[in-house]
């Protein structure tokens, strides 16, 4: 019985949460790439159909470090990129499923980070 309810809330309900969801997450994938483009030293190929992103960060041979660190300074928290294979060392994963004001913080918060460390 649960599962009829179920079926019949998804049947009446589901495809407008669904594209109002989508709509959402292109809108933070587009913010985030835009926001990325504008930190040297970091390249981010566009996802094909993910919640998430890829960059390589110029200097940071160590994604782990990279990532410890960035929380530490910024709290703001990327997995690193070797979590996802020795290929993926250098970058970092930036899941953009956040609420619109927590993903801009956090770019420019990681935009500030990356400024600094330029510098040191």
């Amino acid at each position: 019985m649960r599962a009829q309810r179920a079926g019949e809330t998804a049947l009446l309900w589901g495809e407008r949460s669904l594209k109002e969801m989508l709509a959402h997450l292109k809108e933070n994938r587009d913010f985030c790439l835009a926001a990325l483009a504008k930190m040297p030293g970091v390249t981010v190929p566009k996802p094909e159909g993910a919640f998430y992103l890829f960059p390589k960060i110029e200097g940071a041979a160590d994604s782990m470090d990279f990532c410890r660190r960035l929380l530490i300074e910024t709290k703001v928290g990327l997995a690193p990129g070797v979590a996802f294979g020795a290929g993926g060392e250098g970058s970092v994963r930036i899941c953009y499923a956040a609420e619109k004001p927590i993903v801009q913080e956090a770019m420019d918060r990681l935009a500030g980070f990356l400024a600094a460390n330029k510098r040191a």
